[in-house]
């Protein structure tokens, strides 16, 4: 009897051993962990069979759990490329490019998106003020349409005159639509945008169903034609990005 007691104590004694050798060498491997671009999938895949292998009680002795639990659900391969591709974006990259990027990180879950650096991209998506106005100019020019979706940006330029001699974001838009004939013409536009990102005069046109005065605002044209600043050509790629967007 003592002899088989001696066993069952030897036993147990080597399970503990074999289980705390699991936990300490998953402590490790978890603690080896290095960043993403030195990671590969069927790494993070291994270590969390190992962990879900463990015991309930194993499992609250990984200390460092939430280091591998970042990696949860994550792509790995998807988040290399992604974060590959922020890398070649510069100042002179095309918006599509940076947007493409962004859409597709919005794709991504949660874990995905926490190990990816995103700012650089965010910063490029961001609308500058004059960005802003330029949309808003698109967007008065689509509600005037017969046909909205027939509203196709040409080129746009715009000039900030906001506390200065106008007082307002000047903006000229060439674009093409379809007409009431069914016919596409080639048109331009010449808005002022006020600081509230607004068309002072689209509200008084609407009345009269005629919006040549807002959309074609002729005694401001010399305040853009004079100004001592020269336009700003606008990224029409960007503009068309944003145009379904409120602007605030």
């Amino acid at each position: 009897m003592k002899k088989i007691g001696c066993l069952i104590i030897c036993v147990c004694m080597l399970f503990v051993l074999c289980s705390c050798g699991k936990v300490d060498n998953l402590i490790n491997k978890i603690d080896n962990l290095s960043g993403i671009e030195n990671i590969t999938q069927s790494e993070i895949d291994t270590l969390f069979e190992e962990y879900n292998n463990l015991s309930t009680e194993d499992k609250k002795k990984i200390t460092n759990y939430d280091k591998l639990k970042k990696y949860e659900d994550v792509d790995i391969e998807t988040v290399k490329s992604l974060e590959n591709k922020i890398k070649t974006i510069s100042n002179e990259s095309k918006f599509t490019d940076v947007s493409n990027i962004y859409d597709k990180y919005k794709l991504l879950n949660a874990n995905e998106q926490n190990l990816i650096n995103i700012t650089s991209i965010q910063e490029k998506m961001q609308l500058s003020n004059i960005e802003k106005a330029t949309v808003v100019a698109c967007q008065y020019i689509k509600k005037s349409l017969k046909s909205s979706s027939s509203f196709e940006l040409r080129n746009a330029k715009a000039i900030d005159d906001i506390g200065k001699k106008s007082n307002y974001y000047l903006v000229n838009v060439q674009y093409s639509a379809t007409n009431s004939f069914g016919a596409k013409i080639d048109d331009t536009s010449f808005q002022t945008i006020s600081a509230e990102f607004e068309n002072p005069w689209y509200a008084l046109s609407l009345l009269s169903g005629d919006y040549s005065s807002a959309l074609e605002c002729t005694p401001f044209i010399q305040f853009y034609l004079s100004n001592e600043q020269r336009p700003t050509e606008i990224d029409c790629d960007k503009i068309i990005y944003y145009l379904d967007t409120e602007i605030k």
